[in-house]
Parts: structure tokens; C-alpha cells; sequence
């Protein structure tokens, strides 16, 4: 079974640096006032129901389409977006600013950086 996850999170890293995939859910100009300053996010997307691979597609292409400097916030309810999210930023030198759980929601902020 851990083999079976690490092969997901492999496929979603690749799989994310390749698609073309564009979100549907996207909205613009929302804040989050965070514990320690708020947070300005350009954009929302919504993973919510959706399993490993698509959720880390869906943020790679709604990356693709942002500024340096923006934020998207992710809901999510798969639990192994946290990995893959976290290796997704680590990889590619983005800024996970919030990684957040309540009630089976998974809720992110990333920050776009220069790749």
C-alpha cells in the first residue's frame, strides 16, 4: 500500500509539469487574515471530490496562468494533496504560505515565486 501512494505522488509531480489542464473554478480578489498577516489571494480553486492526480494538475496549470507574486487558494478533501502539494512547491520553488485541515477539508495557500 505506502508503495501505491508513492507511485500517485510520483505520477501527480510528472503529471503536473506536463498537463495543459485549465481549472474552471477560479476567482478573483479574496483575502485570508491569517494568524499573522493577511493574505492577499488573486485566485480560489476548488478540488474539492476530486482524487490523486488532478488536484496537483489543476494547480500546476493554474500556476502556469498566474503573475509571480499572486496567490491561489486550494480546498481539497483528498488527503494526500498535503504531500503533494508540498513536494509540488518544493520541486518547483513556489511558497506554501498555509496548510490547513478542519473537518476533511484540506484548505492551502501557495504563492506563486519566480520559477
Amino acid at each position: 500500500m505506502q508503495s501505491g501512494l508513492w507511485w500517485c505522488g510520483l505520477i501527480a509531480t510528472v503529471l503536473a509539469m506536463l498537463s495543459d489542464f485549465n481549472p474552471s473554478k477560479i476567482a478573483d480578489n479574496f483575502k485570508f487574515e491569517g494568524a499573522k498577516t493577511a493574505v492577499e489571494i488573486q485566485h480560489k480553486m476548488d478540488a474539492q471530490g476530486l482524487f490523486c492526480p488532478e488536484p496537483v494538475m489543476m494547480l500546476h496549470s493554474q500556476i502556469a496562468e498566474m503573475a509571480v507574486g499572486e496567490c491561489v487558494e486550494i480546498l481539497a478533501t483528498d488527503p494526500s494533496t498535503r504531500r503533494d502539494f508540498i513536494k509540488f512547491c518544493s520541486f518547483l520553488g513556489h511558497e506554501l504560505l498555509v496548510d490547513e485541515e478542519e473537518n476533511g477539508v484540506f484548505r492551502y495557500v501557495i504563492r506563486k515565486q519566480e520559477n
